[in-house]
């Protein structure tokens, strides 16, 4: 049922016969309602919802799109497909309706396809009919039932991954959007075989995407694993607010993660407090020399070696490469970060440390990047000097670690190689730079996280030595923030004339090639100043043609097109 101008539309199915009926209201005149039309046909699940644009009232069928205005008229002939699950929406005075699994816009004369069923970057699990949908100024949220999970989609012109539904097997039937006296906006989910509905915090912020997991009494439970596998989510924020009861002693609550959707096995953290919480960042890159080397500094034994570096913005390092070979089976490499005296030398303890199997290094004097994790990192100061100290103390002459360096012409700013001969007493300055890279944070209290699919696993322990209760988890909440958005829309011109020049094509096929790939996924990747883009969508041709109205009647086709791309890096 909906509402055009006072008049009340209204459809209705019946089983007995099979039909649909059109009814139509004067809503402020009772008793006069009206079938308009009745029209025989199936229907799968659920009617969709009739929707209107304020002018015209839309009913989704399976065998098309009615105009239901007055007398209903079929506008949208779908009798080749006959979803009988149809769904539809308006989105910015368009129509928006799904026929199998394509999304189709129709702007009340013609119709187009806009995905997703071209994939648009979406792996095979996140492929499957458009169970429901709902629209807002910015975005249409798409509910997609996958084959083992249903997954949000959103689109502004482009698709992209929001979010994921925690529970295996349930299927979306309606979704829609509140808002509320705290002020968060809220997408819910009705599930079609499913008691319980869900929400997601916040869609009009998009992409910020919370789940709420409540009461695990015992054991354990895996969230849904964190990015959507859409290009453009590979860097994120993710957090994670644990409300716990129990916490006394040593009961805590164990975060595990596995990357790239592997079985989550490092420990990210224990929890130790009623209410916590997790932050996940991207790596970052920050200081590194990674070009030039020409030799190599041993380290074995009591010989250690260091490179000084002076980051230029604050951050918490948590991960270093070091361009590193064997020679015979050095062992355990254990990797650290020391402060620096008024040398620039390094003193004192680990202020955090890793370790790597030098075992597994490759003999080739190539090298490899090897990169070794310092647990929870530690916070660096901008323009300060720390040093990265490296040593195999299970080695000796014979079997050795060799660490990649530039002795001829070493440019690193930020500091130096040193060499060590006493277990990292006493240093000397050496005039070369060892090859390294620093990765880690912009927060103080957050884990940097390499990989774009992350699995976290929340364990709940209980040490039985001291007798105590097994924590409960009331409940977490996650969140997911692309930090930063990293996804442009933008407009080119097309000069049709120098375009067939340079080609040496007619106007008219670089018209028809423009056609031809505003179909297709993707374009190459290409680069502009320093960047390089990883994919580009063309979305469509904003403006008509531009051409002077003279030549244009004389067959010249000499203007500029312009297109919309969306570019994801």
């Amino acid at each position: 049922m909906t509402d055009l101008g006072g008049t009340l539309h209204v459809l209705t199915f019946s089983s007995t016969p099979n039909r649909y009926v059109f009814g139509i209201q004067d809503r402020l005149l009772a008793g006069t309602y009206s079938q308009a039309l009745a029209q025989g046909g199936q229907v799968g699940t659920q009617l969709a919802p009739l929707v209107s644009d304020g002018v015209r009232v839309f009913a989704a069928l399976p065998d098309g799109i009615w105009d239901f205005t007055a007398v209903p008229s079929k506008v949208v002939d779908a009798e080749r497909t006959l979803d009988k699950n149809p769904m539809q929406v308006m989105y910015q005075n368009y129509l928006y309706f799904k026929n199998k699994n394509s999304f189709m816009q129709y702007d009340g004369a013609k119709v187009k396809n806009v995905g997703y069923d071209l994939e648009d970057g979406l792996p095979s699990e996140k492929m499957g009919p458009i169970t429901a949908a709902v629209s807002t100024w910015r975005w249409i949220y798409a509910a997609v039932q996958g084959p083992t999970y249903s997954h949000i989609l959103a689109y502004d012109g482009a698709w992209q991954y929001y979010a994921r539904w925690p529970s295996a097997g349930v299927w979306v039937k309606d979704m829609f959007l509140s808002n509320a006296p705290d002020g968060i906006d809220r997408l819910f989910c009705i599930p079609g075989n499913d008691n319980y509905p869900g929400y997601f915090l916040n869609p009009m912020v998009n992409p910020l995407q919370a789940g709420t997991y409540s009461y695990v009494p015992s054991g354990y439970f895996n969230p849904p694993i964190f990015a959507g596998a859409m290009p453009e989510i590979l860097g994120g924020f993710y957090r994670m607010i644990m409300t716990s009861d129990n916490i006394d002693g040593n009961n805590n609550v164990r975060i595990r993660y596995g990357l790239d959707g592997q079985v989550p096995s490092t420990i990210l953290g224990l929890v130790g407090t009623t209410h916590s919480e997790i932050i996940l960042l991207p790596l970052q890159q920050y200081e590194n020399y990674t070009s030039g080397d020409d030799g190599y500094d041993d380290v074995y034994g009591i010989n250690w070696r260091s490179q000084t570096f002076t980051p230029s913005v604050s951050h918490t390092i948590t991960n270093i490469k070091l361009l590193l070979y064997r020679i015979g089976s050095p062992g355990t490499i254990t990797v650290s970060i020391r402060a620096v005296d008024g040398s620039g030398k390094p003193t004192g303890s680990d202020l955090a440390s890793g370790t790597t199997d030098g075992n597994t290094l490759p003999t080739s004097t190539v090298g490899e990047w090897r990169e070794i994790t310092l647990g929870a990192g530690v916070l660096l100061t901008a323009a300060t000097k720390y040093a990265l100290v490296v040593r195999a103390t299970a080695g000796d002459v014979n079997n050795l670690l060799c660490w990649r360096t530039d002795t001829t012409s070493p440019a690193y700013a930020g500091g130096n190689s040193l060499s060590n001969g006493d277990s990292g007493v006493t240093w000397t300055t050496l005039a070369n730079d060892n090859m390294f890279e620093e990765w880690g944070t912009a927060l103080s209290n957050s884990i940097g996280v390499q990989g774009y699919r992350i699995q976290p696993k929340i364990e709940l322990f209980r040490n039985s030595a001291d007798g105590g209760t097994t924590p409960i988890l009331r409940e977490v909440l996650l969140q997911y923030l692309k930090d930063p958005n990293k996804r442009y829309l933008y407009e080119a011109e097309i000069d049709l004339k120098e375009t067939a020049k340079k080609w040496v094509y007619p106007e008219e096929a670089v018209i028809g090639s423009l056609n031809y790939v505003s179909n297709l996924k993707t374009l190459a990747p290409f680069w502009y100043g320093q960047l390089g883009t990883t994919y580009v969508k063309v979305l469509d041709y904003p403006s008509n043609e531009k051409t002077d109205e003279a030549k244009y009647f004389e067959q010249e086709r000499t203007g500029f097109v312009r297109i919309r791309l969306a570019e994801i890096l």
